[in-house]
């Protein structure tokens, strides 16, 4: 049996990154910082000899976002606007390094999110009897019938996303917004409230955007902050041109 594993590289990068600082004593009591590559290189080669004896998988490919253009933003123009700090020193020797050893894909306009989804439902390019999308990120719970690992901890087992649960994170992510990422969702509502509200019945996305109308917010903001929040799947994405369908299927 084939098996793809799909790791969201992004935050495995930053961490290589970080694991490349030495601190060496230069003379008594005097410290100085040096940047060894070869620790982040054994960093990321260590993740993927991890990963795939966990996941029993020989195959992976890894996902990296546009860092040039964002569809999102074009929509909420403060999506992860926030985001202003620089990369880590090595980040680009890292990423160098991946590019260069690995399978390595990214897509015009999208986020590591959507390309993950993207090549998780490309049967023809990707033709494996079993695939598992790797990430730390939460927002892989919106992606139905996916398996998604969370990589927080060792005991992280492998999850199968079906439809309702999907919905259900979808539908929580686009009341709640995110504000790291920059769309603000329903003011004053935070998890508690959208959870408790979520499962007093069982409610569709006609429910969610009366909820926005009752809040006093328009059409427009629901289906802006839904878009932000849902990960563009390969029905909503031409891979020809490079652009998202809006009007996708999914």
């Amino acid at each position: 049996m084939s098996k793809l594993i799909i790791l969201d590289v992004e935050s495995y990068l930053y961490k290589a990154s970080y694991a490349c600082k030495e601190l060496h004593e230069v003379e008594d009591f005097v410290y100085q910082e040096r940047y060894n590559l070869k620790n982040g290189i054994e960093y990321i080669d260590g993740v993927v000899k991890r990963l795939k004896k966990k996941l029993k998988a020989q195959d992976i490919v890894m996902v990296i976002g546009d860092n040039e253009r964002n569809f999102r933003k074009e929509l909420i123009p403060s999506y992860k606007g926030n985001r202003t700090q620089p990369r880590p020193l090595m980040y680009e020797l890292v990423l160098d390094y991946v590019l260069n050893k690995f399978d390595v894909v990214s897509l015009p306009t999208l986020e590591a999110d959507d390309v993950a989804r993207i090549v998780y439902e490309d049967k023809k390019n990707y033709n494996f009897s079993e695939k598992v999308i790797v990430s730390i990120d939460k927002d892989f719970y919106t992606i139905p019938e996916v398996n998604f690992l969370r990589d927080l901890k060792e005991d992280s087992i492998v999850e199968y996303i079906d439809k309702d649960t999907a919905t259900y994170h979808l539908m929580k992510q686009t009341i709640m917004g995110d504000l790291t990422d920059g769309y603000n969702g329903i003011p004053l509502w935070g998890e508690a409230k959208t959870t408790k509200w979520l499962n007093e019945a069982k409610r569709s996305w006609a429910d969610v955007l009366k909820l926005y109308q009752d809040n006093g917010l328009s059409a427009d903001s629901y289906v802006a902050n839904k878009t932000c929040a849902k990960l563009i799947g390969i029905e909503s994405y031409d891979l020809e041109k490079g652009q998202v369908i809006l009007n996708g299927k999914d």
